[in-house]
């Protein structure tokens, strides 16, 4: 059955009440904190046991790391506990840093929660499970489970002189590894997302492991009560950011009012959700490299707009079958090509409810020569098995396309042309 995101009940959340407003970035902290924590996250306050095993060094809380590997993989860890005896904690945390460099497409932490490591003597390691895709298997189900979120704020990273008592708001760990960074400000402050911006621009230096682009955070998030705006490659002040907003009205930018709370509750409470950011990680995640050099050009999150269109065009599909029309509409530079490569791969793979696929194949035509080489080049980026896309040029002409419908291709890129 295919693994289909599906969003946790709401949790109503008390906010604030009129007679005694909460103005502080603190009493935000706090208010967003809770929301973790009823969406599934263990959260701690501001008790500093929250970062006690954290190592500024290695940017890993170790205890919680070691502790999931030896609770989720006993046989695997008693293989390398058998080669290195005391060592072996040291030895593990040494070939999992070494993993977290972005050497080619082999390593980096997207890598590496994706596919695990690997250790002498035939050990192999997951660093995280993602929900199996169905429930007869008690273990899978258990594994996925035992998965650690942990939710620590205000968390000390510094490593070098200027930064060793600097703090970002709140740190999302899985399984001890951080996965995302948020800096928070409250709108009666007077402080807004663009001050949350600066603040990583200015305060929060590339060269602090946490922040290393694919190294270990993934995602960074700015946001207020209003707004919010995320970037995956810090940079100092050539950081990139970009809205990671539901809009507000036809045309309106920013989010609509929410009558429960804060208008970015939506981030909190169901994106960043453990099952949603499992499947974010999972499936939509993802990094470019350079063909010719292999070096890394792109850490890529889905924005919103294209998380949302994805997740509700599969979930239609799966509930409805084949033969629906749809109207996806997207603005210049918004990102259509992820939007169709991760769509593409969604519906490759789709089961109904009965474990049946939904699709034989899936047929992209484009109306643009440049359009469908991009766009090729994105859906073969999305997943390296060799085979799963094919192609077909002018060249190849119709007899291309019928023999590559013929042959079960999975995925079919051409153009009008």
């Amino acid at each position: 059955m295919e693994d289909t995101f599906e969003a946790k009940p709401k949790v109503t959340v008390e906010y604030y009440s009129s007679a005694m407003p909460k103005t502080s970035e603190k009493n935000f902290e706090d208010d967003v904190e809770a929301i973790f924590g009823h969406a599934g996250w263990r959260t701690y306050g501001s008790n500093a046991a929250a970062q006690a095993d954290y190592d500024r060094k290695l940017a890993l809380k170790v205890d919680s790391l070691i502790g999931f590997v030896q609770e989720t993989q006993p046989e695997e860890w008693a293989k390398i506990e058998g080669l290195y005896g005391s060592h072996t904690r040291e030895r593990f945390i040494k070939r999992l840093c070494d993993e977290l460099e972005p050497h080619d497409e082999r390593g980096g932490v997207v890598n590496v929660l994706r596919h695990g490591i690997r250790m002498a003597p035939g050990a192999q390691f997951r660093l995280c499970y993602f929900r199996p895709a169905t429930e007869k298997n008690p273990d899978a189900l258990a594994r996925y489970h035992a998965n650690r979120f942990e939710v620590v704020r205000q968390l000390r990273y510094g490593t070098m002189p200027d930064d060793l008592n600097n703090s970002v708001d709140v740190v999302l760990f899985l399984n001890g590894i951080p996965v995302v960074t948020m800096e928070l400000k409250n709108n009666l402050t007077g402080q807004r997302t663009e001050h949350a911006v600066k603040q990583y621009k200015t305060d929060r230096s590339p060269k602090e492991l946490l922040f290393k682009a694919n190294r270990r955070a993934i995602v960074h998030f700015a946001l207020d009560s209003e707004t919010v705006e995320m970037c995956t490659w810090l940079a100092n002040s050539k950081s990139f950011f970009l809205p990671f907003n539901k809009g507000n009205g036809r045309n309106g930018a920013g989010n609509p009012p929410n009558p429960n709370g804060y208008r970015t509750d939506y981030l909190y409470r169901e994106i960043l959700a453990p099952d949603s950011l499992l499947d974010i990680i999972q499936r939509f995640a993802r990094v470019e490299y350079d063909p010719d050099t292999h070096a890394m050009r792109h850490v890529i999150f889905p924005r919103f707009h294209q998380l949302d269109a994805v997740r509700k065009l599969v979930a239609d599909a799966r509930d409805k079958g084949a033969g629906q029309s749809y109207l996806v509409q997207h603005s210049a530079g918004s990102g259509k090509s992820n939007s169709i490569a991760w769509l593409a791969h969604h519906l490759q793979s789709l089961h109904d409810a009965d474990d049946n696929p939904v699709f034989d194949t899936v047929v992209i035509i484009t109306d643009r020569r440049n359009l469908d080489a991009q766009l090729s080049e994105t859906i073969d980026s999305v997943e390296h098995k060799r085979g799963v896309v094919v192609r077909i040029r002018e060249e190849d002409g119709s007899a291309g396309l019928r023999e590559a419908l013929n042959s079960g291709a999975q995925i079919i890129t051409s153009t009008i042309q």
